[in-house]
């Protein structure tokens, strides 16, 4: 979903892998914990960066390059609410 100013506000991340090491009792891992981005990296390495956490969201302002998991995954289930 976006606002007008084109930036997406991405409350929550999780994923559940098929077979995980951490995780809570579920297998669930939360991939944005709503302070900081540590679980994720730019996309294109040395891209511009507009990814910041405030208030508990994502925000991508000004635009710029993707971000992707640290963590790869192969079989899983996503849960994103907006």
């Amino acid at each position: 979903m976006k606002s007008k100013n084109g930036t997406l506000a991405v409350v929550l991340f999780r994923a559940v892998a098929a077979q995980t090491a951490t995780g809570d009792e579920d297998g669930w891992i939360s991939l944005f914990n709503g302070k900081d981005l540590s679980r994720w990296r730019l996309k294109q390495v040395g891209g511009a960066n507009g990814w910041t956490a405030q208030d508990g969201v994502c925000v991508n302002t000004p635009r710029s390059t993707d971000i992707l998991t640290e963590k790869q995954f192969t079989d899983f289930h996503l849960h994103v609410e907006f």
